[in-house]
């Protein structure tokens, strides 16, 4: 497949900087997306895929780029660590897009992203070795999926996930997969799957 060169336009309430105008006002009509000032817009050198995910007022977006290289991206509100820890002490939201790179494990690569209100989770995956979710944000209601608000799973700035005591001996499964994520305002979906060492994939 064949990069594309696109362009991101953006509408509607922007009370901390989701729209990626460069500003904090509401937009009635579709503007064009910023990208900090020190970089170059990463979507003019072409792109492979391009994944947004939407909170109650944070941005998430997802590149793969030709070189298949994968980068997140994010921008809006960060008080609660939804855009990384590191603007968790922001005075001011984050008006333009700003790359995002999350501590990884070595040859892990970003694949999906998916926003709650103030809660996001992005799955890293790796050609041989279990997916891992990344929750970070608000954990009002047990959204991160760690074990409920005020544990000390919730309290850290983000948390890694994996789904490896979901497999059963007979399945001699070698890794699970992160296929979707889907999240509402507050809950969150994780479409799952076995890759097993013949190759096949199953449900858990």
């Amino acid at each position: 497949m064949s990069p594309s060169r696109i362009a991101l336009f953006s509408a509607g309430s922007n009370a901390k900087g989701q729209l990626a105008h460069g500003t904090v006002d509401d937009s009635h009509c579709f503007l064009r997306c910023k990208f900090d000032s020190d970089v170059d817009d990463p979507l003019s050198n072409g792109i492979k895929s391009l994944s947004l995910a939407f909170g109650a007022n944070h941005t998430l977006m997802l590149l793969r780029d030709i070189r298949d290289e994968s980068s997140l991206w994010v921008c809006g509100d960060g008080r609660k660590g939804q855009i990384g820890d590191e603007h968790r002490a922001r005075t001011a939201p984050l008006t333009a897009f700003r790359r995002l790179d999350l501590v990884r494990p070595p040859g892990y690569e970003y694949s999906c992203v998916a926003a709650c209100w103030e809660t996001s989770f992005i799955s890293l995956s790796h050609p041989n070795k279990t997916d891992i979710l990344l929750s970070m944000g608000a954990d009002d209601y047990g959204d991160r999926g760690v074990g409920g608000p005020r544990t000390v799973a919730s309290l850290a700035p983000f948390s890694y996930l994996n789904f490896d005591h979901l497999m059963k001996e007979d399945d001699e499964p070698d890794s699970i997969q992160i296929s979707d994520i889907k999240a509402g305002t507050h809950h969150v979906l994780v479409k799952l799957f076995c890759r097993c060492r013949n190759g096949s994939r199953r449900t858990l």
